[in-house]
């Protein structure tokens, strides 16, 4: 925008000096020294918000200020008492002059009929003249009058466009400071929830912390339980007589060996307490959220931070507790069984990993032998799936034999490939379909 140089006018009686005072701004001084000593400034960033709030400034001091203000005559009384004494001044004019030049015999008719017949006529015929003129500069006064006020409106309608377009830029002013009040009050919420979202991470974090120390403190109270139970079975019968000698295993039927097993009180109590061990596990890890002990869950593949504490139970368990824990467990893999979720458990933790599986998986009875009869070893890969075994060398030893005399005729393995008696899902159901692809 141009700046305009310093400029002076008076309005109302007031001297007004407006000047540039730099950075696009106008000052503006108003100065009186007649009604009542004042001065005042005023400081516009345009020439025409300048203009307006000087006269809104003089305006309002007219209106403290009246009671100092001398009464005028306004300039349309003037003009009427002009006009007033005028016509008077013609009226005695045209009287006298009539009297004067009028005949002898009109005047001495003063005051009859024919005297104001005749000076009727006479004003009549010599005053319609002047009034037709006076009319016509009285209709161009009139015009000129209208003139001026539509002159009037117009400036009102310039300033009253004026100022809308002022509270059109005020208001975008308006707008745009909020907008920046808005996007900083996005920033201090963004912020808020910034900070809430770390105080809520914190305090996950803490809560999962405490959670951990409690299931750990939990958890190794019924390791060591399990422990002194685990030193226990090795003294039990059973342990001792069936277990201990490999050579039961082979030559047993795995449902007697379950049978003295629950028979015996110490070793029954060692498998429960493993198992208890091991649905708190399950159960109670901080990963499992909703505390479901479902066979939908025991199915589910196991996290590695829950598998790290079996890991460390299952390294406390020997072959030959493995091999008892297999005998004990294998009942669950028909459905609805009361072991059903042992032995769900024994698969989701692979804890047959470290059994040894590379052995002899049938027998022959003294009574019946003319034909093998499966043993424990049979029964184990007949009824787990692979997951319980994981990684196993030995089951991999035994499979790769199996595969290898599927086809022969009186092999080790013919009467066990016979007996179609496989749970499906295990192991041997696996090897089934692979040789029958074959």
């Amino acid at each position: 925008m141009r700046m305009v140089q310093e400029c002076k006018f008076i309005y109302k009686g007031f001297e007004v000096e407006v000047q540039p005072s730099g950075e696009e701004r106008y000052l503006a001084r108003v100065l009186n020294d007649t009604i009542k000593p004042c001065e005042h400034e005023v400081n516009r960033s345009t020439e025409d918000e300048v203009l307006m709030a000087v006269k809104d400034v003089i305006d309002q001091y007219y209106l403290e200020c009246k009671k100092y203000i001398p009464l005028e005559v306004s300039v349309t009384s003037r003009v009427y008492w002009f006009l007033g004494v005028v016509g008077l001044i013609w009226v005695a004019f045209i009287g006298l002059y009539y009297y004067f030049n009028a005949p002898i015999d009109v005047k001495s008719a003063v005051g009859t009929s024919s005297f104001l017949v005749s000076y009727s006529t006479f004003f009549n015929n010599f005053s319609a003249p002047i009034v037709a003129l006076v009319s016509f500069f009285a209709l161009l006064w009139t015009i000129f009058q209208q003139q001026k006020t539509h002159n009037v409106s117009l400036e009102e309608l310039r300033l009253t466009r004026l100022e809308v377009e002022m509270t059109r830029s005020e208001m975008a002013r308006a707008t745009e400071a909020h907008k920046g009040q808005e996007k900083a009050l996005k920033e201090q919420v963004q912020q808020a929830r910034t900070a809430a979202d770390a105080q809520a991470k914190v305090a996950d974090a803490q809560l999962k912390s405490a959670a951990i120390q409690q299931f750990e403190s939990t958890f190794y109270s019924l390791f060591e339980i399990h422990n002194n139970k685990l030193d226990s079975l090795r003294e039990t019968k059973f342990f001792r007589s069936r277990i201990v000698n490999k050579d039961d295993a082979e030559v047993c039927n795995i449902q007697v060996l379950h049978n003295e097993l629950l028979s015996d009180t110490e070793a029954s109590s060692y498998f429960r307490t493993l198992y208890q061990l091991l649905k708190f596990i399950a159960k109670n890890h901080p990963s499992n959220d909703s505390r479901d002990f479902s066979v939908e869950l025991l199915s589910q593949t196991v996290s590695s931070e829950e598998k790290a504490y079996t890991s460390l139970v299952r390294s406390t368990l020997t072959n030959d507790v493995l091999l008892a824990l297999a005998i004990n467990c294998y009942v669950g893999s028909t459905e609805n069984h009361n072991f059903r979720n042992y032995f769900l458990l024994t698969e989701r933790y692979s804890l047959l990993e470290h059994l040894d599986m590379d052995k002899r998986i049938s027998y022959y009875s003294a009574k019946r032998h003319h034909m093998a009869l499966p043993n424990i070893y049979e029964a184990i890969i007949k009824n787990y799936s692979p997951i319980a075994f994981d990684k196993s060398e030995s089951l991999a030893r035994l499979l790769s034999k199996i595969n290898q005399q599927w086809n022969e005729v009186g092999s080790v393995y013919s009467s066990a490939i016979q007996r179609s008696d496989e749970v499906k899902g295990s192991v041997f159901c696996e090897i089934r379909k692979v040789n029958s692809l074959n």
